[in-house]
């Protein structure tokens, strides 16, 4: 093939792309089968004393509240200080949450301002009220610990314990004890946060990575590696675990 020929080949070729990548669509419906959601990458959900959820992203760097009954979003903490990897709201309406990439734990009072509580918090991930407004946070990754922090800044943190192995989320429960998985050992534990005791009340689990306790008082867990839900009751020590949703390409809980 002469050069011409090749020439006037590859021009037809060009004309004949741009015919069929201009020319208009016909008989075309596009139908939205799931809404997009205002929020991205929710780690963390707590419920307030007001009934609403609050949802927090590390990607996103942004707290929402949530009206479960409506459905409507709004920004709680706009970037970059919501960035939050697991929160908890107080019966007082305090909003705290954990800053895992800035190491820092932050706390938004009722019509106040962001407030950076403490800092050089590396691995800084659980946090939990408890129903009198003590303040507990973890660290996991290269340093494993639990702490105690006073919300009005006034003393200093509180080691709690060393003893835990990669704790994830937590909740605390009506005794006032601590329930939280080990997710790296796949055990649940209990953990009195004045003595420091931890109690390990179920192994086997795969990889817990959340616990939350249930209006019997029954830890329900999500495995971070196969999406299934477990739900074990405390009581039962060791025994076998129901198996309550799962195995899902998603993870549920209230935090990671």
């Amino acid at each position: 093939m002469t050069h011409a020929c090749q020439h006037a080949v590859s021009l037809a070729a060009i004309i004949l792309a741009v015919a069929v990548t201009t020319a208009p669509a016909q008989n075309v419906e596009v139908e939205t089968l799931v809404p997009g959601t205002p929020m991205h990458g929710i780690q963390g959900l707590a419920l307030g004393p007001d009934g609403m959820l609050c949802a927090g992203a590390i990607s996103a760097q942004t707290i929402s509240r949530i009206d479960p009954k409506t459905g409507a979003v709004e920004v709680l903490v706009p970037a970059p200080l919501g960035e939050a990897d697991d929160l908890a709201v107080s019966t007082d309406g305090t909003l705290a949450w954990t800053a895992i990439v800035a190491g820092e734990l932050r706390i938004k009072r009722p019509g106040q301002a962001v407030q950076v509580l403490a800092t050089g918090l590396t691995g800084v991930n659980p946090v939990a009220f408890r129903t009198d407004g003590r303040l507990v946070v973890g660290q996991l990754g290269p340093v494993n610990a639990l702490f105690e922090f006073d919300i009005d800044g006034r003393r200093p943190r509180r080691l709690i314990t060393n003893d835990v192995d990669q704790l994830n989320s937590f909740e605390f429960g009506v005794r006032g004890t601590l329930f939280g998985p080990f997710w790296q050992s796949g055990r649940l534990a209990e953990i009195d946060i004045d003595s420091g005791a931890v109690r390990v009340v179920a192994t086997s689990l795969g990889t817990p990575s959340a616990v939350s306790l249930d209006s019997k008082g029954r830890l329900v867990s999500v495995d971070y590696n196969t999406g299934e839900v477990r739900r074990t009751d405390p009581k039962r020590w060791f025994h076998d675990h129901d198996h309550v949703v799962g195995p899902s390409s998603g993870q549920f809980g209230r935090g990671t």
